[in-house]
């Protein structure tokens, strides 16, 4: 029995994402289709492409993850197909894959054809016309030569680095993302966070230090503090309040971390 997963910006009034659940069904009755969310942003394409990559481990092992978000429909942007070796992607190349292919450099990657007998390239709407129709024969275990040709160079958009200076310890990363609840997402890890082995740190946002939380309900609700959540990112937060709102926060806004005691040699940060 296939799996299918279903990750867009179309949102659930409008009746896209019932035609694409009823196309899925009508080629693979006994399908089950997952919904990991119809809520990204629209157009928001890195919003997307974090969604995706936080689920899609979680299910067994040959689901389809059918991914549309897609600003570029109509145009000449690439429909994709990816194979990790465990998961199946159907996409448009336009970055929203672009976590899981660097998370899987080894992938098969394949430009889907525009026009096939089940499908048609469409000017408005290929998450109905295209990639569900791909989606469903992956699914059906028909040969990819009939489907596309394979291709090194999708598009994969490029994560702010971190910045650490050698002489004094100090890092710096960035707010990348947004979730519902106002949290602003950085790019730093839990892993490079550790690599730095700083006796202590100070959190800076701006002027003021966040204190580093292990819980959400640890803090007050009234002061932002930094944690390590669930994907092990560091972000910024307030108990039950939007920190974005409230400190009105955009992407790219920084956060420096600075060691209270200085390096020593033995202790010095690798890139």
């Amino acid at each position: 029995m296939s799996i299918f997963t279903l990750t867009t910006d179309f949102g659930t009034q409008d009746g896209y994402v019932g035609a694409i659940k009823g196309y899925l069904l009508s080629q693979h009755p006994q399908a089950t289709i997952i919904d990991i969310s119809h809520d990204i942003e629209p157009h928001n394409i890195h919003q997307g492409a974090e969604c995706i990559a936080r689920a899609y481990h979680q299910y067994p092992s040959a689901s389809i993850h059918i991914v549309v978000v897609d600003p570029g429909v109509g145009s000449t942007r690439l429909a994709l197909a990816v194979n990790t070796g465990k998961h199946w992607f159907v996409s448009p190349d336009n970055g929203v894959l672009s976590e899981i292919l660097k998370s899987h450099p080894n992938s098969q990657i394949y430009e889907l054809h525009s026009e096939t007998p089940w499908w048609r390239k469409n000017t408005s709407f290929d998450g109905l016309f295209l990639f569900a129709p791909a989606a469903a024969q992956i699914a059906r275990g028909q040969s990819m030569d009939l489907l596309g040709t394979p291709i090194r160079d999708p598009v994969i958009y490029d994560t702010p680095e971190i910045e650490i200076d050698q002489t004094t310890g100090e890092l710096t990363c960035q707010v990348t993302s947004f979730d519902r609840f106002g949290n602003a997402i950085t790019n730093l890890s839990l892993a490079i966070y550790n690599t730095c082995k700083l006796e202590e740190t100070k959190i800076y946002l701006r002027s003021e230090i966040l204190p580093l939380r292990r819980f959400y309900g640890e803090q007050c609700t009234s002061t932002p503090f930094a944690i390590f959540n669930s994907d092990n990112k560091l972000e910024v937060s307030l108990n039950q309040k939007s920190v974005r709102r409230i400190l009105h926060l955009n992407l790219g806004d920084s956060l420096l971390l600075k060691p209270i005691k200085p390096l020593d040699d033995a202790k010095q940060i690798s890139s």
